[in-house]
């Protein structure tokens, strides 16, 4: 379980519908509402950017008023507010191990591997505004990460990355404002460059990719203070924006795959092909295989992702900021995985190829 959550255990409507041993009645109703508060779709509460406030606990009491003016139970304030008082040390013990470190943010579609290792990104003639860009790599408990690689890239000030626009050189050999960097013995690194431009519904960002032995990768991106869109791009986390020209990321600990789905791993395998609202996923063809205890996914045009399975049939996949589950027919065989990134309103899917 990770710590900087609160686990309740099952979905919101599992939690409310069951009993929870050893909680009166206030304690349940405080964890329904705090699951109003919290609760994602990963069934983790009290995110730390979740806002665990007074105003909010007021709230909650009228909603409880309200239903009991409707014929529900009632809970008290006073019973509320002591229930509080219990979650109140976990909240803040979650939001202390979060180290106010940014949330994942999907890979993107312009992700190149083999960026030259540098801390500038372009030159002095380089168009645009130029941008200096300092943060932390932390690990458990909020400490540095020596020697973490830090993979940054962006598009130019126009919005162009330098594999989409036409009028910028396609030797696979240049890299153009991408670079490979690492993080100093307190975790810190530094990078320098231009602010990017906007395109399509983008808010203004640029892109990270962080490995470090002993963790998993972490894949953001960053956001500037300054741009209207962070509030309208449905990508955008406003976790991640910029505060005082530093960007804290936190990687965590590998946890193995669950024996249970291990065991049906050998279903999976395969060819798929991609089902996508998202024009350049659209008809991608993938490849499922399997290399011991892990399960890969690789599509075309895309670097190999591991899928992480928490339990059998349902994984999370860290380049797309996505959860996800299998999808079995009537005879109990895999026909497609599905999978939803954050800020989609649909899953993708990757159904079995005829």
């Amino acid at each position: 379980m990770r710590k900087d959550f609160v686990h309740i255990g099952g979905t919101k409507n599992e939690t409310r519908d069951r009993d929870v041993p050893l909680v009166r009645r206030w304690q349940r109703e405080l964890v329904d509402y705090a699951l109003e508060l919290g609760m994602g779709k990963d069934g983790l509460l009290f995110r730390p950017n979740t806002s665990f406030t007074h105003a909010r606990l007021r709230r909650g009491c009228a909603r409880s008023e309200n239903r009991a003016a409707e014929g529900g139970s009632m809970l008290t304030r006073r019973e509320l507010f002591g229930g509080a008082l219990l979650l109140l040390p976990l909240v803040r013990a979650a939001r202390a191990e979060s180290c106010g470190a940014a949330d994942p943010n999907e890979l993107g579609p312009f992700y190149r591997a083999g960026a030259p290792q540098r801390a500038v990104l372009c030159d002095t003639v380089e168009p645009g505004d130029p941008y200096r860009l300092r943060g932390r790599v932390l690990g458990e408990g909020c400490a540095p990460v020596a020697d973490a690689l830090v993979e940054a890239w962006h598009a130019d000030h126009h919005g162009d990355y330098d594999m989409s626009d036409p009028g910028k050189p396609r030797d696979p050999s240049i890299y153009h404002l991408r670079g490979v960097l690492r993080s100093g013995a307190d975790g810190a690194y530094e990078l320098r460059t231009i602010v990017p431009g906007h395109y399509g519904r983008r808010a203004r960002h640029i892109h990270f990719l962080f490995h470090a032995n002993g963790y998993e990768p972490f894949v953001t991106q960053s956001y500037f203070p300054d741009d209207p869109r962070v509030a309208t791009d449905p990508i955008a986390r406003r976790r991640n924006v910029v505060r005082n020209g530093v960007f804290t990321v936190q990687l965590r600990r590998p946890r193995p795959n669950s024996p249970e789905a291990i065991a049906r791993f050998s279903g999976y395998e395969g060819d798929y092909v991609v089902e996508s609202e998202r024009p350049m996923r659209e008809r991608t063809r993938a490849v499922v295989t399997r290399a011991g205890d892990a399960l890969f996914v690789q599509l075309d045009g895309w670097p190999k992702m591991e899928l992480r399975f928490s339990a059998p049939d349902r994984f999370r996949v860290i380049e797309f900021d996505a959860q996800g589950h299998a999808e079995r027919g009537p005879d109990g065989k895999v026909v497609a995985l599905a999978a939803r990134a954050y800020g989609d309103s649909h899953d993708e899917r990757l159904v079995r190829a005829p």
